[in-house]
């Protein structure tokens, strides 16, 4: 049975931020403060400061993470894009007509090489 008082002061900013914080919690000023002042441990707040240094650390390492991935997806794009064009007929017409007309290649020596005509030699 709660029977005692407990009177603190505070300022109207801090009153109204409990008050909305206690709102969102449906749960009274007394209520929040009781449980707060409960399960206060000093030791956590500790912790509570190291994490609040880690934690734009974390963040911006976060941001790096999604900047490298986006990037990676954009080079895996471009190249799954290149692949394609490569394997394409299209692409390997092209290189066969180039190669064709190359006065420096010596077909007979390549078709000596592979033992017989190469028949596909023209696009």
């Amino acid at each position: 049975m709660k029977t005692e008082r407990l009177t603190l002061l505070i300022s109207p900013d801090d009153k109204a931020a409990l008050a909305a914080r206690a709102s969102s919690l449906d749960m009274s000023i007394s209520e929040l403060i009781r449980r707060a002042a409960l399960e206060y441990d000093p030791a956590d707040a500790g912790i509570m400061d190291e994490l609040a240094v880690l934690l734009p650390e974390l963040k911006d390492m976060a941001e790096r993470i999604e900047r490298d991935h986006k990037a990676w997806k954009r080079k895996q794009a471009a190249f799954d894009r290149e692949l394609a064009d490569i394997r394409s007929p299209a692409y390997r017409n092209a290189v066969r007509a180039e190669l064709a007309a190359d006065p420096t290649i010596d077909w007979a020596g390549v078709e000596a090489l592979f033992g017989g005509a190469i028949t596909d030699r023209a696009a």
